[in-house]
């Protein structure tokens, strides 16, 4: 067939077309919803730096309205037209439903030669359908500003006029996800692989703590979204003695405070800043000693404010779990902290990578059993946690496995939940290390039986290298993770959704300039999911997410 365009302009309905044609076809076959009524009205998109580009492609799922007369196939969602001499066949795509921007598109489909195919692209500008005859299959369309609607969503409307079928295999879409990313100047050549990053917002600027040949290190964006030039400038040194390989930082009482490891005295060390910006070395007040370090071993920490004051959860010198909390404020001073409480003893290394969260306004902490290949969880039953008794006598079994090799996990509260992704390799399944998604289903999480495995899983593609963070933002969790599989850094931002075992989320994100990742630590920026990272190259980068808030709306 070789027809011309039909034009079409009902008076319910604004469709323009790229060119005239000769012939108008009947009303129902041409009633498609205004672009106005796809996407609910909202706040513009946010301005976009640079972002990141990725490739998603899209079948029969991402088709939100459709004519009588066209099918899904619902195994391999595949589309077909099945247009007649009376009828037209057409369907609605939504290109992007997660706050991606679509930044072009091409469509894969079989050509017939007894059908002439339309792509319609929504225009929320005129508020009209802009059709013209469709590309060949595959062939790329790039996306106008017009074609986003005031949320960012793109939708694209194929029509089939003829007599018969045509399939439509699915839409290849390039998008943009929002992430955009900045080096910050710093190049730290001789980094190791030990969580050694510790980042968080600090009066609306992201900030970030780090070990360079100075010694212990920290800086703040000098804008809060941290892209522009001369957003990043001089480190503040913190403490010019410490070189180590553990690093948390957290906001006390509204300013930040860091607990590390420094290998030189072989201490863990704490240290809270006067002021809320910790702008000047003068800011941040000498450090203090919470304990010794292991012999053989980094004192793994976690810092966190609990009932008020600060309190640390962290593997002590004899590799036991241990708790100590401040009775001041600040906890700036020896005297400030309370007698250490040893609230689990393994035998062996015990209580790795420990993380410490106020869950229902109690101290709670999840760790590594490595002794005995266990991830456990336990939660006082007092807000300060600072009595033995207020511990359970054991951790609760959050997951195991034969011959578990390693756990790696953020505890987080979601939905006043504890909730943790944790990177699980189980050597007598699966030698490659896989993500898995655990959240309580009842009680407080201090017996095994709230950890059931009816509990949500989520698996990832082997996440690789042992790198993982992760936040809570509301009812989402955000996590980053290394991939060896991709050599690169990748980000899921995930949502629990009410009354339902399942989890729903974005797809994950490789971010650009981020291969061999050596260090990463994720923190909320404006409510948005960001994240500090170094490369193998030295270099310390800066990556946000601009679209999250939007996406949620």
């Amino acid at each position: 067939m070789n027809r011309t365009i039909p034009y079409w302009l009902p008076t319910l309905l604004a469709v323009s077309l790229c060119a005239c044609g000769a012939r108008t076809l009947p009303l129902e076959t041409v009633l498609l919803p205004a672009p106005g009524q796809l996407d609910a009205s909202g706040p513009a998109a946010p301005l976009r730096h640079a972002g990141s580009l990725y490739n998603q492609y899209k079948d029969g799922a991402s088709v939100v309205e459709k004519s009588a007369n066209a099918s899904i196939y619902l195994i391999t969602f595949d589309v077909d037209l099945i247009p007649d001499s009376q009828n037209n066949s057409w369907t609605i795509w939504q290109l992007t439903e997660d706050g991606s921007t679509v930044d072009s598109f091409s469509i894969n489909y079989t050509e017939n030669t007894d059908i002439d195919l339309y792509l319609g692209i929504a225009d929320f500008q005129t508020g009209r359908w802009q059709f013209q005859p469709a590309p060949a299959s595959m062939e790329e369309v790039q996306v106008t500003p017009a074609q986003r609607s005031a949320k960012g969503s793109t939708y694209i409307c194929l029509l089939a006029e003829g007599n018969g079928y045509l399939s439509i295999q699915g839409v290849s879409t390039m998008l943009d996800n929002g992430w955009d990313s900045a080096e910050t100047g710093i190049e730290l050549p001789s980094y190791i692989v030990q969580s050694p990053l510790g980042a968080i917002e600090v009066a609306g600027h992201p900030a970030v703590a780090f070990f360079d040949a100075n010694g212990l290190s920290y800086l703040r964006a000098a804008t809060a979204d941290g892209m522009q030039p001369g957003d990043w400038g001089t480190p503040v040194l913190v403490d010019a003695t410490a070189s180590g390989q553990w690093i948390d930082m957290r906001i006390i009482n509204g300013n930040p405070a860091i607990a590390y490891h420094d290998d030189n005295s072989a201490e863990l060390r704490y240290v809270r800043c006067g002021s809320p910006e910790g702008a000047l070395t003068t800011d941040w007040p000498s450090p203090v000693k919470i304990d010794n370090a292991p012999l053989d071993h980094v004192p793994e920490c976690s810092l966190a404010q609990v009932d008020g004051t600060p309190a640390l959860a962290y593997l002590s010198p004899d590799l036991n779990l241990t708790y100590r909390h401040s009775s001041s404020p600040d906890g700036n001073l020896a005297a400030d902290w309370q007698a250490a409480l040893v609230i689990h003893s393994g035998g062996g290394v015990s209580a790795l990578n420990p993380s410490l969260q106020v869950i229902r306004g109690k101290p709670a902490v999840s760790f590594y059993d490595k002794q005995n290949g266990r991830q456990l969880f336990m939660a006082a039953d007092t807000a300060s946690g600072d009595k033995l008794s207020a511990w359970p006598a054991q951790p609760a079994v959050v997951t195991e496995g034969d011959l578990l090799e390693h756990s790696w996990a953020d505890l987080l509260s979601l939905n006043s939940k504890p909730t943790m992704y944790l990177m699980h390799a189980d050597s007598a399944s699966n030698t490659d290390p896989n993500l898995r998604f655990r959240q309580i289903q009842g009680g407080n999480g201090n017996e095994d039986q709230d950890w059931s495995l009816t509990t949500s899983l989520f698996y990832s593609l082997s996440p690789g290298s042992g790198l993982l963070s992760g936040i809570g933002l509301g009812d989402y969790i955000a996590i980053a993770y290394s991939r060896d599989a991709t050599d690169s850094l990748d980000v899921r931002v995930q949502r629990e959704l009410p009354n339902s075992p399942f989890i729903y989320g974005y797809p994950e994100y490789p971010l650009p300039g981020s291969p061999s990742v050596l260090a990463c630590d994720m923190l909320a920026v404006d409510d948005c999911p960001a994240f500090f990272y170094v490369t193998g190259d030295g270099k310390l980068r800066y990556a946000r997410d601009f679209s999250f808030k939007q996406a949620k709306q």
